[in-house]
């Protein structure tokens, strides 16, 4: 299975389109993924050595996805889910990673000072503690 997707970085218009070709080799325990990232202009050289490369893949004897066997354990999003996540790159390259990034670090930053501050907390107290003199 495999799809391109055309992406723009920025808001500029005059800004380069870059390729994301995306590859999938399904197997009977898991699938293999690779990219292929270059400028769009590519696109036709890289489709042209598609079928060359896919068949480089090799799995383990009997789990290739041919060797499916009645019980294999089948994954519950399926093609249909395959295909939307690649949409979902999609839609996040639009709002842009850096602002993903940015978003997930700050909810994680405020973890973080939370537990510090918890843990300066539980320190102050042991170190406050009345201690009796011994005789």
């Amino acid at each position: 299975m495999h799809w391109a997707r055309d992406l723009v970085f920025g808001n500029d218009t005059q800004a380069e389109h870059t390729l994301n070709y995306s590859v999938r080799v399904f197997g009977r325990e898991g699938v293999l993924e690779f990219d292929f990232v270059a400028g769009l202009r590519q696109l036709k050289e890289i489709e042209a050595v598609i079928p060359t490369v896919t068949p480089l893949v090799q799995f383990d004897k009997g789990m290739t996805y041919g060797d499916y066997v009645d019980g294999d354990k089948v994954a519950a999003y399926g093609m249909a889910g395959m295909i939307a996540a690649g949409a979902g790159a999609k839609i996040a390259a639009k709002v842009g990673l850096l602002a993903l990034a940015l978003a997930f670090f700050k909810k994680a930053g405020i973890l973080v000072v939370v537990l510090a501050g918890a843990a300066l907390r539980f320190a102050r107290i042991l170190f406050k503690r009345n201690k009796t003199p011994t005789a």
